[in-house]
């Protein structure tokens, strides 16, 4: 791997090969505490692996959200972007600029989507060396080298698919592991890990934190409960794992703006 701080790559492709569906166009690597673009818009699409360090991205009018190492960011094409790394930590990147229909597809068929732009790599090496091999053939200017980083361009979507499949694994663990209650010692045990790092995974897996997934759980669970009349509320609160009928009354009121006799007369009513 390269070791330089900064470094980028502008392709140069022929006429005939500015006609292939997937084309890389620039590529580098950063590792700099001083990186901030507030705005743009452009005709090709950004991939930024962020190897270490914290940072930001915006897509359109959305707010501002994190991303950090072991992240994968996927800008579309002629959409209003901004991103930057953190002013105290920074941050150590590989990026990537490419255009063609087939590879904004297999962007998508990778699991990048508006809703989505991150995917995870975690500590994964393969995306990395496909983007060195990719950043290498551009700045060659070989002959077919465009050819040849078009290829690379391919498995280094195909890669990190298969590293958000196997997260997708990883988070189908927290989850069950949440869902077996038992407090936040028994769950980051049965996930393997120590409680500070299954509640950081656990919230950037499900965007929320053990308790509150599992405490809406219940409250699902009781919702449809209430909507048996042969179920009364202190049973309806039992079997969905609240021990306190007074606690989960609060929390019920809290979360639905009323308290669990009105919801039961709003969806349960009694007859007559």
């Amino acid at each position: 791997m390269a070791t330089n701080p900064l470094r980028t790559a502008v392709a140069a492709p022929t006429a005939e090969e500015a006609r292939l569906e997937v084309i890389p166009c620039m590529a580098g690597h950063w590792h700099t505490h001083q990186h901030q673009l507030r705005s743009r818009t452009i005709d090709e699409a950004v991939l930024i692996l962020v190897l270490a360090g914290q940072g930001w991205y915006r897509l359109g009018t959305a707010p501002e959200r994190p991303v950090s190492a072991g992240d994968a960011l996927y800008l579309p094409p002629r959409v209003d972007h901004g991103y930057g790394c953190a002013a105290i930590d920074g941050w150590r990147i590989r990026w990537l600029h490419f255009r063609g229909s087939y590879a904004e597809s297999l962007a998508r068929c990778c699991g990048f989507s508006p809703g989505r732009p991150v995917l995870t790599m975690g500590d994964n090496i393969e995306p990395a060396q496909r983007h060195e091999r990719i950043l290498e053939l551009i700045d060659s200017r070989s002959t077919f080298c465009q050819l040849d980083a078009a290829v690379e361009l391919m498995g280094l979507l195909v890669a990190l698919k298969k590293c958000d499949q196997g997260r997708l694994g990883e988070d189908a663990r927290l989850i069950a592991a949440v869902e077996q209650g038992g407090g936040l010692e028994a769950m980051a045990t049965a996930a393997g890990l120590s409680r500070f790092h299954f509640v950081r995974r656990f919230k950037r897996a499900t965007g929320t934190t053990p308790w509150r997934y599992l405490s809406d759980l219940r409250l699902a669970k009781a919702k449809n409960l209430l909507t048996d009349p042969a179920c009364t509320i202190a049973a309806a609160a039992h079997a969905s794992g609240f021990a306190d009928p007074a606690y989960f009354a609060r929390l019920f009121r809290q979360r639905t703006g009323r308290s669990p006799r009105a919801f039961r007369a709003e969806h349960c009513p009694l007859p007559g």
